[in-house]
């Protein structure tokens, strides 16, 4: 910034050094079974390019079958479950339609692997939660996990899911004014309403899991 008493500011230059280091993204990606979103996902995130190093570990697969990942990395032999794994290696922990408690033969590894979650969360680390019509967010209501999702649960039962699942339906954008990048697909807003909400537009869902409300400082973007 020029002195008061400075005539002269074309000179008013600072030079600053900047290194450039590449980040790869670490991602681990936890499902209970080969359902149609494990298998779009994963694919993605091993197609990905080379700034995505993914670990993927299936559940229901046998104790035989090669766990997947970015070539070069290692293949799960079993959950990562302390908060020295979770906390040094990934930077994102995606759990698909899985108990998160019993990631493990072992009850007492299920407990610990919930509460590195906490302190990996707590520390900046990214959680991502895929419902599932079977463990996913089922088996969580009611206990600790809960407390990590931006959504609250019906731990009593009574808002069972009731409907068609042969039946379509379409969810209306939170804020289709100014819809948040993850669910703008188009720059013109009114396209990008037509897509998510009428006909001609995307697929509809066939099914949901119902929850009570959005925690406070949660963003809604798409509403059933």
């Amino acid at each position: 910034p020029p002195l008061p008493d400075e005539r002269m500011i074309d000179d008013n230059a600072l030079s600053v050094t900047v290194h450039v280091a590449p980040e790869r993204i670490r991602v681990l990606y936890v499902d209970g079974y080969p359902r149609w979103e494990y298998r779009q996902l994963k694919d993605m995130l091993l197609r990905a390019d080379e700034r995505l190093q993914v670990q993927v570990y299936l559940m229901s697969a046998t104790p035989d079958f090669p766990q997947e990942a970015t070539r070069g990395m290692d293949r799960l032999k079993r959950v990562p479950t302390s908060r020295e794994e979770l906390l040094n290696n990934y930077a994102v922990i995606s759990a698909g339609d899985v108990n998160p408690y019993s990631v493990s033969p072992d009850p007492s590894q299920g407990e610990e692997f919930v509460q590195s979650l906490f302190e990996f969360v707590e520390r900046g680390g990214g959680l991502c939660v895929i419902s599932g019509e079977y463990d996913m967010v089922k088996s969580v209501a009611g206990t600790e996990f809960a407390k990590l999702l931006p959504v609250v649960l019906d731990s009593t039962g009574a808002l069972a899911f009731e409907a068609d699942t042969r039946t379509e339906f379409r969810p209306s954008l939170e804020d289709p004014t100014n819809p948040h990048e993850i669910v703008r697909l188009v720059a013109d807003i009114d396209k990008n309403r037509d897509l998510w909400e009428e006909q001609g537009g995307l697929r509809g869902f066939y099914w949901y899991y119902p929850v009570v409300n959005a925690k406070p400082g949660a963003q809604v973007l798409l509403r059933h």
